[in-house]
C-alpha cells in the first residue's frame, strides 16, 4: 500500500522539524565548533524560524512547496551548507515537478536523486562522514521497509547505526578533515542535525504528522 502526502501533510512534517532544529541550535553549534566554524546551528536555527512562518501559506503542487523552500534558505543563509541543502531540494522539486502529491515509494529514490546534486554542490562522497553518508543509509532502511507507518522509525535507527560507525573514523573533506585524527570519535555535525530531524518526525507520530500521514492510494 502507497501513501499520499500533499503540502498540507507536508507543512505539519516541517513543522517538527523546524521546532526541533531551533531547539537543537546551541548543541549544533557547540559541535561544529569542534570541527569547523561553528555556526551550523545558527544558520539551521535561521532557516527554520523563517520556515515557520511561511508553513501556513506553502503552494499545493510538490515542486511549488520544494522551492519555496529553497527560495527560504537562499534569503536566509549564505552559507556552504545552506548551498547543499538547496541542491537537494532544488533536484527534489525538479523529479515532481506537476505533482500535487508526493508518494510514499518516491522518498528512497528521491533523497538518492538529492544526494546526487548535493554531492556535485559541495565535493563529497560517500564514506567522507558527512550529512551524506546518513542521507544513504535512511534511503537505504526506508527503500527496504514495505510498510509505510514505518518509515520514519526505520530511518531513525538506519542513522543511528550510521552515526555509530562513522563515530570511529575521521572527517575527510570541509574544515573538519583539517581536525585530522582528532575528527576521531566526534559526531559529524550534519550528520547530527539530520538526526535530530528525523528523530523530530519519528516523535510526532501521535500528532500525524510524520510519514503515517497522508492519504492511502491502493
Amino acid at each position: 500500500m502507497t501513501q499520499e502526502y500533499d503540502s498540507a501533510d507536508l507543512s505539519m512534517i516541517f513543522a517538527k522539524v523546524c521546532e526541533r532544529l531551533i531547539d537543537a541550535a546551541p548543541h549544533l553549534n557547540e559541535l561544529d565548533a569542534q570541527l569547523g566554524d561553528g555556526d551550523l546551528g545558527t544558520t539551521l536555527r535561521a532557516v527554520a524560524t523563517a520556515l515557520q512562518g511561511e508553513l501556513c501559506n506553502m503552494p499545493l503542487p510538490i515542486s511549488d512547496f520544494m522551492e519555496k523552500i529553497s527560495q527560504i534558505i537562499a534569503g536566509v543563509s549564505g552559507s556552504s551548507f545552506s548551498a547543499i541543502m538547496m541542491a537537494g531540494v532544488n533536484r527534489v522539486a525538479a523529479e515532481t515537478n506537476g505533482q500535487n502529491t508526493l508518494l510514499s515509494t518516491q522518498i528512497s529514490d528521491l533523497i538518492r536523486l538529492a544526494m546526487e546534486s548535493m554531492m556535485g554542490a559541495g565535493g563529497a562522497n560517500l564514506g567522507d562522514k558527512t550529512v551524506l553518508d546518513g542521507l544513504n543509509g535512511i534511503a537505504d532502511a526506508i527503500d527496504r521497509e514495505t510498510d509505510h507507518t514505518k518509515l520514519a522509525s526505520a530511518a531513525d535507527e538506519a542513522l543511528s547505526r550510521i552515526m555509530k560507525d562513522f563515530k570511529s573514523k575521521p572527517c575527510k573533506i570541509g574544515r573538519a578533515r583539517l581536525a585530522g585524527d582528532r575528527s576521531i570519535g566526534l559526531d559529524d555535525p550534519g550528520m547530527t542535525a539530520l538526526k535530530h530531524m528525523i528523530e523530530a518526525i519519528n516523535g510526532s507520530h501521535d500528532s500525524g504528522s510524520d510519514f503515517t500521514g497522508g492519504v492511502d492510494a491502493h
